[in-house]
């Protein structure tokens, strides 16, 4: 068991303490009451809003000098979002504007009345970039001390977190971006700018073999993001459990063709990457898929109204086994061999895994 599977190890055991605070789950892994916490808001309609959220001034994102001044109290009765801004001593200041942004409850069961705080969690072996945002919950009947505290968890049980490149991009993480920029000065606004371009805003950043991510089964292309000493990049995981892919004639006048990929399974599995221990890989940068578990809010299972060709049982998603895929009819383990080159030159969409193993190296991270 590697350090990052330790981790998510770890995260299980702080969501089966939050959940018996909360009596939020049910035996099917629903929940029974709970709201969920926290999301940036962006772009929804006005009126789907909830107004005024409450609002909380915060002083710092660095565990050590959080207080109880700090502490985000979710008031589900008023709101179903929190405001969070930038304590300012002028605020009364026309010169001196308060950077803040709404956070949405979303993604992780939250009861109302529970207290938490807002902290940056920067990877003790990792990339700058790797940087997160974490929501620490204190239960009721403890002191406001933050090793006492748990991290809240998604529905996957993976730690809810706000992504670096996030903040940085996103307008809608001013008062985040401030803090850790200006106040505390944990982040350089250099690094800050070297990410600040993404159009698209990243969930989940992975930097490291064994760190856990989500993925959909219904997907046929899974893009996940990387992230290194150099900056971000997109690997894509192109026909994992896809039964097979279908070629059909364009309509359209030019002609052309479309491909339909069959995917017969539903649900979220949490993975992992790994380094592949196959013979005829030693040496090689290759890259497998391990499925650590499944959701328990939105297990594996066979699609109910799949209608594509048969396949074998053995494509089907396992816990604790490697993600598979169907090549020239036959089922394999998926793989991303980082430095194959295509004879007809086109582009390879598992380079981006490379991060992986540069980052192993950089920083000392399991491989």
């Amino acid at each position: 068991m590697r350090v990052l599977r330790t981790e998510l190890a770890r995260t299980a055991n702080f969501r089966r303490a939050y959940v018996s605070l909360t009596d939020a789950e049910t035996t099917d892994g629903t929940s029974t009451g709970a709201r969920t916490l926290p999301e940036a808001e962006t772009g929804e309609p006005s009126h789907n809003r909830d107004s005024p959220a409450p609002a909380f001034s915060i002083r710092t994102l660095q565990p050590a000098r959080l207080t109880s001044e700090d502490l985000l109290t979710i008031d589900l009765a008023a709101s179903t979002s929190v405001r969070v801004t930038v304590f300012n001593p002028h605020a009364d200041s026309a010169n001196e504007p308060t950077p803040s942004c709404r956070l949405r409850f979303s993604q992780f069961p939250v009861q109302h009345g529970q207290r938490g705080w807002l902290y940056y969690h920067q990877p003790p072996s990792g990339p700058p970039l790797a940087g997160e945002v974490r929501f620490r919950i204190i239960p009721s009947e403890v002191p406001d001390i933050f090793a006492l505290g748990v991290d809240a968890v998604t529905e996957s049980g993976i730690p809810w977190c706000i992504p670096l490149p996030a903040i940085a991009a996103s307008k809608s993480y001013a008062a985040l971006k401030h803090i850790l920029t200006v106040v505390d000065g944990t982040v350089s606004r250099d690094l800050m700018q070297q990410v600040s371009y993404l159009s698209r805003i990243p969930k989940r950043c992975i930097y490291a073999f064994d760190q856990p991510f989500e993925l959909s089964m219904k997907a046929g292309t899974h893009r996940v993001r990387l992230v290194g000493k150099k900056g971000l990049s997109m690997a894509e995981l192109r026909n994992i459990a896809v039964a097979d892919i279908e070629a059909i004639p364009a309509d359209k006048p030019e002609g052309g063709t479309r491909y339909v990929k069959h995917t017969p399974f539903l649900g979220t599995a949490v993975c992992a990457f790994e380094r592949s221990t196959r013979t005829n890989h030693r040496g090689k940068r290759v890259v497998v898929v391990r499925v650590l578990r499944f959701s328990e809010s939105d297990p594996v299972r066979l699609d109910p109204d799949y209608a594509g060709p048969e396949f074998s049982k053995h494509l089907m998603p396992r816990e604790g086994k490697l993600l598979m895929m169907m090549h020239r009819g036959k089922v394999m383990a998926w793989v991303g061999d980082v430095d194959r080159r295509d004879p007809d030159g086109r582009h390879n969409p598992a380079a981006s895994l490379g991060i992986l193993f540069d980052n192993a190296i950089e920083y000392g991270l399991p491989s």
